[in-house]
């Protein structure tokens, strides 16, 4: 199930639209051991219809980030160029040395823009089936890729999006949990930071990913650009880049849509 959450304020006898959240929820039957099926949907008016096709346009669009992620299809032919000029940017051609490479100025290395914690879960973070809650996670997920924009751009950040909130498998209560942001990709005042979760195993040393959040952050200034110094920086250079865009067309789509909803107006 796709659920759309949109929030609005009223100012001065008109309401203003604030923020919209999607949540894409699995369910499960009572006992949570299998999946549950879903009744479908069937669209009153016109408004419930033009609803219900934003939600299939989406699936479809997920689907396709998906197939064409980084880690499974080769950056098409723009991205290779981007990733092309990064490298010869940073290189002195003069010299007829590709081993040395050279900071531009307002640049910083991929590599100098990430923070890392590690938080204890207590059995107080636990939810109803007994493992840590997905919030509790989220917010300090939030909370480390503030303090990084913070550091990076040296103003407070503003909270432009939260995308792609990807929960791979759940965290037992107890655990060890390690948390790295990265700045990935800057535009302007734009900074796209993600931040992976990951369990930590002290007696094997094994780590697990479970968790990959994508902030957008926004700050009065332009900031510094942020480059790639290996191929593995590059494609978190893409990713973040891909999910900036998506985040810009989004917000392209949503200033043009004056037909959804005024839920709030009609309560």
């Amino acid at each position: 199930m796709e659920v759309v959450v949109w929030l609005e304020q009223k100012l001065h006898g008109s309401w203003h639209r604030i923020t919209r959240a999607l949540f894409l929820i699995a369910a499960r039957d009572p006992t949570n051991t299998r999946s549950a099926l879903v009744n479908p949907l069937e669209p009153a008016d016109e408004r419930e219809r033009s609803i219900l096709a934003g939600g299939e346009s989406r699936k479809t669009a997920r689907m396709k980030l998906q197939a064409q992620h980084v880690s499974k299809v080769i950056p098409n032919e723009e991205e290779q160029r981007i990733i092309h000029n990064l490298y010869t940017n940073t290189v002195d051609v003069k010299e007829g040395s590709l081993t040395r490479r050279v900071l531009p100025p307002s640049t910083e290395w991929m590599s100098n823009c990430t923070l890392s914690n590690v938080i204890f879960s207590h059995p107080e973070d636990r939810n109803l089936h007994n493992t840590v809650f997905g919030g509790f996670i989220m917010r300090n997920a939030s909370e480390l890729a503030f303090i990084l924009g913070f550091r990076f751009s040296r103003y407070r950040p503003m909270m432009k999006s939260i995308s792609d909130i990807n929960f791979q498998r759940p965290i037992a209560v107890n655990s060890l949990i390690q948390m790295h942001a990265h700045v990935v990709f800057t535009q302007l005042q734009y900074m796209q930071i993600i931040v992976y979760v990951e369990t930590y195993d002290p007696i094997n040393g094994r780590s697990d990913t479970t968790n990959t959040f994508h902030f957008t952050f926004q700050v009065p200034e332009i900031v510094r650009e942020v480059l790639p110094l290996t191929y593995h920086e590059a494609m978190m250079y893409i990713d973040g880049r891909r999910h900036f865009q998506d985040v810009l067309e989004k917000d392209l789509n949503d200033s043009m849509n004056t037909d959804i909803p005024e839920l709030m107006s009609k309560l």
